[in-house]
């Protein structure tokens, strides 16, 4: 079997689409985030350094005026603050690398976004459209038969269709089987639909004997015994109808 349903993979596209989205939205968020708070660690650290710096100039006013018994207890606190600055300098730097990093990691968020909000855009577009021409089935000839005017095409379990779908079936080994048609059943299995020809032809190509109608000079045509069709455009109204 070979079932081919475009409406159905737009659904699916759709719907993968609107996932990578999700997706890319959850991602930005948590760049944005990320970023806000290295930012705000930056910020931080800044004022605490700068709080640093404060206190080496106070340590280096109070040696100057320090007794030389407080010496060396100011030394020991200028050292400490010296060793502090140091490593909230070297914090600062590790800091600024995460906020490049997170930066980057948003750039890329989004322009995911970006791809994913054009994507979900383009597969809405041509899930609209193929909405407008519903299904295409590609099936095989074995499984269409044709009883009077009702065509049953089986063994498609699992098919998205319902009642009153419109469906173009094409490339059917035999051709009188392919068209567009409304679809009047369906079973968890099988959908089936009235196919009615519809047969235009010029004056002088029908004849009536008591109550049958012939028309002639329909070299290839499709119609088979048993099939509905719809005459129209005769010249003589009353060979019109179904």
């Amino acid at each position: 079997m070979n079932i081919t349903t475009l409406l159905a993979y737009w659904i699916d596209q759709k719907n993968q689409a609107d996932k990578e989205l999700s997706d890319a939205r959850v991602k930005l968020t948590l760049s944005q985030t990320e970023l806000a708070t290295q930012r705000a660690n930056l910020t931080k650290a800044n004022q605490e350094l700068a709080a640093l710096v404060t206190q080496n100039k106070k340590n280096h006013a109070d040696m100057a005026e320090a007794n030389p018994a407080d010496v060396h207890a100011l030394e020991l606190e200028l050292a400490k603050t010296i060793t502090d600055t140091r490593t909230k300098q070297a914090e600062i730097i590790e800091i600024e690398a995460a906020v490049d990093t997170a930066q980057n990691a948003l750039v890329l968020a989004n322009a995911t976004v970006n791809t994913a909000t054009s994507r979900a855009s383009t597969v809405a577009s041509s899930l609209d459209a193929d909405d407008q021409d519903k299904d295409r089935v590609k099936i095989g000839d074995k499984q269409a038969v044709r009883t009077t005017s009702i065509v049953k095409i089986s063994n498609v379990a699992g098919h998205p269709f319902l009642v009153n779908d419109v469906i173009t079936v094409m490339d059917m080994a035999d051709f009188s089987f392919n068209g567009t048609f409304t679809i009047n059943l369906v079973t968890d299995t099988s959908i089936s639909y009235l196919q009615i020809k519809t047969l235009t032809i010029g004056r002088g190509k029908a004849a009536r004997t008591a109550n049958s109608v012939t028309i002639s000079g329909l070299s290839g045509h499709t119609f088979k015994n048993n099939d509905t069709i719809v005459v129209t455009g005769m010249a003589d109204a009353i060979f019109n109808g179904t």
